[in-house]
Formats: structure tokens, sequence, C-alpha cells
């Protein structure tokens, strides 16, 4: 599911503020690489318009004809009462979710890769749009502060990858990062494994923007994703 991605792309952001606003103040060695990079890693994730149908099928989500090609808000949209759902997707059906729709242009990550290795560890990529930080919601006011001094230096996309292990279990969120890198600077995982409290919140904030949406237990089992929760049962346009 899209916010199961978010969350994990969502641990890299709690230090994209420190990295990128540092580097520009000279504090960061190694800048030069990350401006170098324009493209999130490819981690050799496929998927096709069969993977969308199934994954929707299995959710069984209505979304409205009238959501196809609209930008919407949350407050234009109808969602229904929620629905207990408990799913296991393959990365193709959430890549499917990810890239097949257009999302809104306020979300400030596009072009996702994921990948599922045998010890069932996560590997996330994407690009992130600095330059609609400033118009998302859900995004604390002191990182854009934070990040306007960056995209009016002219970064206006970052690619961001993270490998290691997430979980949901019981509405908690738990994670390991293995890995982690914005452009080509490698970020020490252990800053990523400290900032536990403002992950946690960026998770919490994720699910109240969905009515209806509540994580009870996700984690990955045998190369697949096993979601159990609570999802709106429909989706449309006011």
């Amino acid at each position: 599911m899209k916010v199961f991605l978010g969350i994990i792309i969502g641990i890299v952001v709690v230090v994209v503020i420190g990295v990128l606003v540092l580097g520009y103040l000279g504090f960061v060695p190694g800048l030069s690489n990350l401006m170098g990079a324009n493209k999130p890693a490819k981690l050799g994730g496929t998927y096709s318009a069969a993977d969308y149908t199934s994954v929707m099928s299995k959710t069984g989500i209505q979304m409205n004809d009238n959501l196809a090609n609209r930008y919407l808000p949350k407050s234009q949209k109808v969602y229904g009462p929620p629905k207990t759902v408990s799913v296991d997707m393959t990365p193709a059906e959430i890549l499917a979710i990810l890239n097949t729709k257009p999302m809104s242009p306020n979300v400030p990550f596009k072009d996702y890769d994921l990948r599922i290795n045998a010890d069932n560890s996560v590997e996330a990529s994407a690009l992130l749009e600095v330059d609609k930080i400033a118009n998302n919601d859900q995004i604390p006011q002191e990182v854009k502060d934070a990040l306007k001094s960056v995209n009016d230096a002219g970064l206006k996309e970052v690619p961001v990858y993270m490998k290691g292990d997430v979980s949901v279990v019981n509405g908690q969120l738990n994670y390991t990062a293995e890995d982690i890198k914005i452009g080509k600077l490698s970020i020490p995982a252990g800053q990523v494994n400290d900032a536990k409290s403002q992950v946690s919140n960026y998770f919490q904030t994720l699910e109240s923007h969905i009515p209806g949406l509540s994580i009870k237990n996700a984690s990955i089992i045998n190369g697949k994703l096993h979601f159990d929760g609570t999802v709106p049962s429909s989706v449309s346009a006011k």
C-alpha cells in the first residue's frame, strides 16, 4: 500500500533536513556527490496493469471513475465506511499501486522502486521533489522552513534510498535501517535508527490523512507484504 512504502521513504525524510541544509552551509563533506545524482536507484522492480487490477480486487476498495485523472485534496473526497482487510501483496502489486495512478501534486515523491530480499528485508527508492514540500500538509512546518533554502538554491529533486526491516505490530511502527542514501551520500544508519520518535510521528500523520485507514499489522513474510487493518471501502469525488 502507498502508506507502507511512504513509511519506508519517510524514515529517510527525518535525516534529509540536516544533511541538505547543513550541506548547503558547507558542513557536510561530499555534498558535491549528492548534487551530481538525479535519478533514484534502480532495484529491478516491475509491474503491469494486471498487478494493479489484482491488488485493487484484493483490498476491495471501490475507486469512483471521477477520481481517475483528478488531483483532489482530502477535503474534496468522500470516503466510504472502513472495512477490515487481510491481504498479501507482491512487490509488483505494491509498485502498481504507487506508480499506476497519478498522485496529488503535493506528494513529494515519484518514480518509486522496490525490492524484497530473500531475508525479507526491504529496499526502496524514489525521487524526493524538494519543491513540493511547501505545499504538503503532511510535512511539519519546521521541515518546510528548513528545506526552503535548499529549494531556493536550485536543488529540486533528490534521490533517496533505504534498505532495512520495517513492520507494524499492534499499530506500532518498528524498523531497523541498514543502508541509507540521499543522492550518492551515505547516511549513518544509527542516525536514522535513533530518530524513532520522529518517524513514528510521520507514520501517524500518514495514517490520519486517509479516513478509515488503520494499520494494525504489516510485515514482510515470504517475499510479500502482509497487511491487517482497515481501509476506506470506497473513494470518490464530492
